[in-house]
Formats: C-alpha cells, structure tokens, sequence
C-alpha cells in the first residue's frame, strides 16, 4: 500500500467516524453534547495533520479550540475554557511561524534547548501552584487537573510552535491527565479522544524522530561512470 493511499484511507475512516457519531446523536442512541463531536473529529484531524507535518493541523486546531471553549465551561472547567484564549493565540502565532519559516520547504524539526527545559518547568510549576489557588475560588469542578493541564497545555503548543521533537512526550503527560479530568465530568467522548491522542503521540513522536534523523543524514554520493 502506498503512502498516499494510506493517507487517504486515514481520512475516509475519519469521515465516516463523523457519520457515525453523528447519526447516534441526532436518533438519540448517543448522549453526547454536539460539540463533543465537533471537537472530536477536528481534534483527531488535527493530529493526523501533525504528524504529517502538515500546515493544516493549525486551522483544524482552531476549530478544536472553539468546541472544546463551550464544552469546558459548561462542564465547569474554567481553566481549560480559558486556556483556549491562549490556544487560539499561539495557533495563530504558529500557523504565521510555520508558513514564514517554512517557504517552499517545510519546517525543520528541531531539539527542545536546555534552556527550554529549566524554563518551562520554572515558570510552569509556581504557574500550576497560582492558577490552582485562583480556580478554588471560581467554581472549578476539578481545580488542580484544571491548572495541570493548563499549563501542560500552553507548554506543549510552545514546542509545537517551535517544531521541537520532544512536544509529542510533553503532549503524552498532557492526555492522560486529560483523559481523566473529562471522564470525572462525564466527558467521555472526550475522554475516549484523549486516549486516541496517547496512541498518536506515540506514532506522532516516532514519526518526527524518523524524519529528523533523516534531515540531517548526508545526502547519498552518487558515482559518476568512468570513462573508457
């Protein structure tokens, strides 16, 4: 099977998936919010598109971003609805990085610096501690994995942004807490999402890794025939 085909397929299957998921909820076999399947799909687009290394996987972000701001408010979690204002400003700020730095050559995927590594965690850690303490007082049904996964979050999209490698091992702390902030809400198509996700961190990590491996692999010397 070839590589388009198998791209193509991935796509055929997601489309159907949408079909599926939305006849359950219209004939009421599935008690999902609609949103939910907004966010779902566009969420696994988005991913797919990631690990292709595709441009597009911003503009499926955004439409991610918005259906998951309404389901988090109505589920009380008022970090992550917040988070998305911050989403939806990095999204953009990446759409713009990727298409300037990229021209007619995609982005180079690059290694996390270790300055990125001691500053993410120093700004992170007091930011979970804060954000935690704010959201006690604002009615948060899960104040703590709300701020964890928050800053997980913001932290994630910042490697992204970048094109760093290591944002798939960030992203795979980041679902799993994820998973089980929504299902303690009754998310559970999302929570069934953020399991989707570990498995394509996994995938989206090998992925990059091969591919960075392969940028800066020499290029192979071809021989030029001798002459007789």
């Amino acid at each position: 099977m070839t590589k388009a085909r198998r791209f193509h397929g991935k796509w055929v299957a997601l489309a159907l998936a949408a079909l599926l998921l939305t006849a359950g909820w219209a004939t009421g076999r599935l008690a999902v919010h609609p949103l939910e399947i907004v966010g779902v799909v566009s969420g696994i687009a988005c991913t797919l598109l990631m690990i292709e290394q595709s441009i597009l996987n911003f503009p499926a972000g955004i439409i991610n971003i918005l259906a998951s701001a309404v389901l988090y408010f109505l589920a009380k979690l008022y970090g992550n609805m917040g988070l998305q204002l911050f989403y939806a400003a990095f999204g953009v700020v990446g759409w713009v990085h990727w298409a300037r730095q990229g021209g007619e050559e995609p982005l180079r995927i690059t290694r996390t610096r270790a300055w990125e590594w001691l500053l993410l965690p120093a700004l992170g850690l007091p930011a979970i501690w804060l954000l935690t303490l704010f959201l006690r007082h604002t009615g948060s049904a899960a104040p703590f994995l709300d701020a964890l996964t928050t800053v997980l979050a913001l932290s994630a999209q910042y490697l992204l942004n970048r094109k760093r490698l290591e944002h798939w091992l960030v992203g795979l702390v980041l679902v799993v807490f994820s998973g089980i902030m929504c299902a303690g809400q009754g998310l559970w198509l999302y929570a069934a999402l953020f399991g989707f996700f570990f498995v394509t961190c996994i995938l989206g990590f090998r992925a990059w890794l091969h591919a960075f491996r392969e940028q800066d692999a020499p290029a192979p010397v071809l021989a030029l025939p001798l002459e007789s």
